[in-house]
């Protein structure tokens, strides 16, 4: 049976390679085979029933491997390899996504990454769709005019080239045959999760999935708040360390006597926080200095960073200057509100998030230009 491997939300401008994947740009009608032949009236018509705005999409992203052609038949072996290259694109994706941004321009979720593997014939006109359940799996055979894909409303609308981070995205892929590789992978695994925006997983559960993926990238796995604290600590390590008490009142610090920095303060409420809600409250008793909201956002940042220190660790990736700016953002994000409302949502400058970023971008064009002149 052929077979085609896709991201049906997912666009991008121009082939790439990443180890033995090539990542291939599907325009409707054009590319990547060419107007009118044959192969690309294929591929037309297999991704012809996923919608997007009430129309066939016009553009995605095909997925190839080394060795072969776009649509040939998959190995069981093959395919798990595509789905876990589909996560590690994910998190390059999500480490390259742009937070509070004009319009939400380069905002994009775990979803956009979705990976879909169709098989297919020429002399079948329709879908067989296995779903599975508490007691097996059923089968259901829908026609040509039956099946249709509609893209989720949480999954923005890609617009022009999708930014990946191809700097993380490699040495994921090489990291695959090492010791710890399992501890990466299930981290990144809980990561992803908790970055869906699909209101079908709940923000409780989202942090459940944040915190423990950071438990699990740290490899702390006895459930221990001062092991997670210890270690988040140590590494995610600004140039400069926050002192709480210069920040918070003694009535907020007194809760964090072990504290020595914000982002260890903040690390210790969020698995608080998720201590209550992993164990089946629906509302959490304990009162954290940070929102829930705010905690998700915060930890979504901040997990590729721990990734990127955790792999430079091991001596396969080198951080960049814009992750080493990120690091050294992370504490002074933490004193803001991010969802406290603002009076222009239209003003780039009005969310606190960007004047940090903003503040950082002047800091070091200053430090440019002190050591130009």
């Amino acid at each position: 049976m052929s077979m085609l491997a896709f991201l049906p939300w997912l666009q991008i401008t121009t082939h790439q390679n990443a180890a033995e994947f090539q990542l291939v740009p599907f325009q409707r009608g054009l590319a990547p085979a060419g107007q009118g032949t044959p192969e690309q009236d294929i591929l037309d018509g297999v991704l012809a029933p996923y919608h997007a705005g009430g129309a066939p999409i016009a553009y995605a992203t095909l997925i190839q491997t080394t060795g072969g052609n776009l649509t040939r038949d998959l190995s069981d072996e093959e395919r798990g390899a595509l789905f876990i290259f589909s996560e590690l694109l994910s998190v390059a994706g999500l480490s390259a996504r742009e937070l509070f941004g004009p319009g939400g321009m380069g905002y994009r979720n775990r979803d956009s990454f979705r990976l879909v593997i169709q098989g297919f014939s020429d002399d079948h006109h329709g879908t067989a769709i296995t779903t599975r359940r508490r007691d097996g799996s059923t089968t259901n055979y829908l026609t040509e005019d039956d099946y249709h894909v509609q893209k989720p409303e949480h999954i923005p609308l890609p617009h022009g080239n999708t930014a990946l981070d191809f700097k993380l995205l490699e040495p994921l892929l090489d990291y695959r045959e090492s010791k710890d590789w399992e501890a990466i992978y299930e981290a990144i695994l809980g990561f992803n999760l908790a970055n869906t925006d699909s209101s079908d997983i709940s923000e409780h559960i989202e942090a459940v999935l944040l915190v423990s993926a950071l438990e699990r990238l740290f490899e702390c796995p006895h459930g221990k708040e001062d092991d997670l604290a210890k270690h988040f600590s140590a590494s995610v390590k600004p140039t400069e360390t926050i002192d709480p008490n210069t920040v918070f009142t003694s009535s907020q610090t007194l809760k964090f006597k072990k504290s020595k920095s914000v982002r260890d303060m903040w690390i210790r409420d969020f698995f608080r926080l998720r201590g209550n809600l992993a164990h089946g409250k629906i509302e959490s008793k304990y009162p954290p200095e940070w929102s829930l909201r705010n905690h998700l956002l915060l930890g979504s940042f901040v997990f590729p960073l721990a990734l990127k220190l955790k792999l430079q660790a091991s001596n396969v990736y080198q951080l960049t200057e814009h992750d080493c700016e990120a690091i050294d953002m992370f504490e002074k994000q933490l004193l803001h509100d991010h969802f406290a409302p603002v009076e222009n949502r239209h003003n780039h400058s009005a969310y606190p998030w960007n004047r940090v970023k903003d503040e950082a971008d002047q800091r070091r064009l200053g430090w440019s230009e002190k050591d130009f002149f």
